[in-house]
């Protein structure tokens, strides 16, 4: 090789590098900053102990719930877009409120935190974040490794159940029941099961006594734009239900952290 190319060698390799590593850095860094933004909301909201919703809604006044599913990585605020914003603005918003095209957990908007039928969107990180877990769950395996859902308001904590996963089109109608009340929703996850892909042992007994339903929907594949939805079902006991449950030493909806 002769010597001038050596040196145009020895001054562009260096100049290649760095390009190589800012534009590695540019492609993560909306993962980044959503996982720092979920951090700090962790550090400031949850600590050792249960969410303090008073704290996660000082973070960001349209917090409704804090979401934590066992044997995942779900462990988030969940947000609500007030009426002044499209009801999909945190689809592309952190928690902060600043772009991002990883987004924040959302409640839809015309569900109300402690109501009947909570639908939840997040997008389905590839890396394993967000609600990655639940787009596995469209497998058995998958849907094995998820355990109950605590769903934490200002009012409460109640422990939701998981009964199976579907996958729909992004249309589907009957999982936007959100006028049913709580005698409705057997029936509902009844018509919902025909669609299920992978089940829970035992989740027609639990379906039996729900009173409410948690539905975590998120991308099939992974790519903006695709049509199908991974749907994880959970349920919680109605009122009577959790009561009697209490009565009986079993689970039941709290007023105090879990």
């Amino acid at each position: 090789m002769p010597e001038s190319a050596r040196r145009a060698a020895r001054i562009l390799l260096p100049i290649i590098a760095v390009a190589m590593i800012a534009a590695a850095v540019f492609l993560i860094w909306p993962e980044l900053n959503a996982e720092m933004n979920f951090e700090r909301a962790r550090d400031a909201v949850t600590g050792e102990g249960a969410p303090d919703m008073g704290a996660a809604m000082d973070l960001n006044p349209d917090t409704v719930a804090w979401l934590s599913v066992e044997g995942t990585p779900i462990d988030h605020p969940i947000v609500q877009p007030p009426g002044n914003r499209h009801r999909d603005w945190y689809l592309r918003h952190a928690y902060d409120g600043t772009s991002s095209v990883m987004g924040t957990p959302y409640l839809d908007a015309r569900a109300t935190p402690g109501g009947t039928i909570e639908l939840v969107y997040a997008h389905n990180d590839r890396t394993g974040g967000l609600f990655h877990s639940i787009a596995n769950a469209d497998r058995q395996k998958g849907l094995d490794r998820i355990g109950r859902a605590i769903w934490t308001t200002k009012e409460g904590a109640t422990e939701f159940r998981p009964l199976f996963s579907i996958k729909v089109d992004k249309t589907y109608a009957p999982i936007q029941g959100f006028g049913l009340d709580g005698d409705e929703v057997p029936s509902l996850i009844e018509e919902l099961s025909e669609n299920a892909v992978a089940t829970v042992s035992g989740w027609e007994e639990e379906a039996s006594k729900a009173g409410r339903l948690l539905a975590l929907s998120t991308c099939a594949n992974g790519t903006f734009g695709g049509r199908q939805r991974v749907i994880c079902i959970f349920s919680a006991p109605g009122r009577h239900e959790a009561e009697s449950g209490a009565e009986e030493g079993g689970p039941s909806v709290t007023d105090s952290g879990i």
